[in-house]
C-alpha cells in the first residue's frame, strides 16, 4: 500500500463528506520499519490514513478537530475511533475485512465502503458526545 493510493481509492468518498488533505508524511519511520500518513479536515473532523510495514497494516482514524496530528500507531489518544471502532458504533452492514491475500484493492474497496456506509454517523457521534 502506498499513501498516494489514498486520494486515489478514498479521495471522493472523503471529498463527498467535506474532507480536505491537509498533510501528508510520506516517509514515517515506525519501530525501524517504514511507514505513512495522510491527514484530512472537515468542518467538524478530522481523519487519518495511514499504514505500517512493522504493524502490517493501515488505519483509518477519526479524531477531533482540536487532537494532534499523530502517527495512528503511535497515538494513544482516547479521542480518535479507527474503522472497526466506527464498525462498533453502528451495525455492521457491508461485511468483514477482507482475508489475507486479497489483495490490495480489497483492502482499499473495504475501507471505501465502510467510509460511505458510517463516516457521517462516526463524525457525528465523535462531535456530539466525543470519543470513549
Amino acid at each position: 500500500m502506498s499513501y498516494t493510493d489514498v486520494e486515489k481509492y478514498l479521495g471522493a468518498t472523503l471529498a463527498e463528506h467535506g474532507f480536505v488533505r491537509y498533510a501528508v508524511e510520506p516517509d514515517i519511520t515506525w519501530r525501524d520499519a517504514p511507514a505513512w500518513a495522510v491527514y484530512y479536515r472537515s468542518p467538524d473532523c478530522k481523519l487519518q490514513v495511514c499504514a505500517s510495514d512493522r504493524e502490517g497494516g493501515d488505519l483509518v482514524l477519526l479524531a477531533a478537530l482540536d487532537a494532534a496530528d499523530v502517527f495512528g500507531f503511535a497515538s494513544e489518544s482516547v479521542r480518535s475511533w479507527s474503522t472497526p471502532r466506527m464498525l462498533d458504533r453502528v451495525k455492521d452492514d457491508i461485511g468483514r475485512p477482507p482475508e489475507y491475500g486479497s489483495g490490495e484493492q480489497a483492502v482499499w474497496e473495504w475501507h471505501r465502503k465502510v467510509l460511505e456506509a458510517h463516516l457521517a454517523a462516526a463524525c457525528a457521534a465523535l462531535v456530539d458526545r466525543g470519543a470513549p
